[in-house]
């Protein structure tokens, strides 16, 4: 078995006995849904939106979303449905001024809602829009420019102290992306990371917020040019690469992170054994207080001190 060119991490690969499809996490009070009945709570038709790419967040007995092309504009929506299902509502229609194809999700704070479009705005490179939870105009916090960023593909934005976190997947001063930061008033994005290609390259995925640093992804670049793991202060500087991949133990990751512990748990979309993709497990280090930790709503896990560890475990692939 290869080791990782990061120094200080090892990588083990184990095949489990029988093919890992899906994770689930259940409890004794948790209904048996074999055999359940799906039942289609709204359908898009065009007008009020089409290609819903990212999830959906719950607030109050209402469903939140956005679809990625639709709407009177073809640009894309933000939606809202209640629970018990109906008609969608439209609460954004987006022109290409305001923002275009909303791939990612929305991260809620309050009464309002916080999402990122991949394209649109002044330069066309994407935008940060924030919209009341009962719909209106949305209002514009960053047109990314290319330089500051561009393109920003992730699923959601990580919200902290009054401050908004996330990636784009491309722009900064190498076009291979960056992680930025901007007050939920909006205003100039923060750069706190451009990534070169060496520390990684192409962020698809999420933010994970833990203490002080930011956890993610990479889904190219690194030392194997296969994709990182990477964390950042919050206050910006050199990531730290915690993994590169090498293809034998997963190429190109695209997902975000969730954290349970001390542990960060994702998916690469290709590498291992059979060029699948894989699913891993990486340790990260404790940190100096667990008194104050936060964690990206979308993870939704709860924190647990543990012991440090640096060394990287593909838990499941495709066999």
């Amino acid at each position: 078995m290869s080791r990782n060119s990061v120094k200080g991490k090892t990588c083990t690969m184990f095949l489990p006995t029988a093919a890992l499809a899906a994770v689930c996490v259940a409890t004794a009070a948790s209904p048996a849904f074999a055999g359940d009945t799906l039942t289609t709570l709204a359908s898009f038709n065009g007008t009020n939106g089409t290609d819903p790419q990212a999830g959906l967040i719950l607030f109050g007995d209402t469903l939140y979303g956005t679809t990625s092309a639709g709407g009177a504009n073809n640009d894309g929506t933000v939606f809202s449905v209640p629970i018990t299902g109906g008609t969608a509502t439209t609460l954004v229609t987006f022109n290409g001024t305001n923002g275009a194809d909303p791939i990612g999700g929305l991260t809620l704070s309050g009464g309002t809602l916080y999402g990122t479009t991949e394209v649109g705005g002044v330069n066309n490179d994407g935008t940060v829009f924030s919209v009341p939870v009962a719909g209106g105009t949305p209002t514009t916090l960053v047109t990314f420019n290319g330089s500051n960023g561009a393109h920003p593909y992730a699923d959601h934005l990580v919200l902290s102290g009054g401050t908004l976190y996330g990636t784009t997947f491309s722009g900064g001063a190498y076009s291979a992306g960056t992680v930025f930061s901007v007050p939920i008033t909006g205003g100039t994005p923060t750069t706190l990371v451009t990534f070169n290609g060496a520390n990684g390259q192409l962020p698809a995925a999420g933010l994970t917020l833990v203490g002080g640093l930011l956890y993610g992804t990479t889904s190219n670049g690194g030392a194997n040019n296969d994709g990182t793991v990477f964390s950042v202060p919050i206050t910006g500087g050199t990531p730290t690469t915690l993994f590169s991949f090498d293809g034998t133990n997963g190429a190109d990751p695209v997902g975000g992170l969730i954290l349970f512990g001390d542990t960060l748990y994702g998916t690469t979309s290709a590498g291992g054994v059979n060029n699948d993709g894989t699913v891993f497990e990486i340790t990260t280090p404790e940190p100096a207080s667990w008194a104050l930790l936060a964690v990206s709503a979308a993870a939704g896990l709860m924190l647990c001190p543990g012991r440090y560890r640096k060394k990287l475990i593909l838990v499941g692939q495709k066999i």
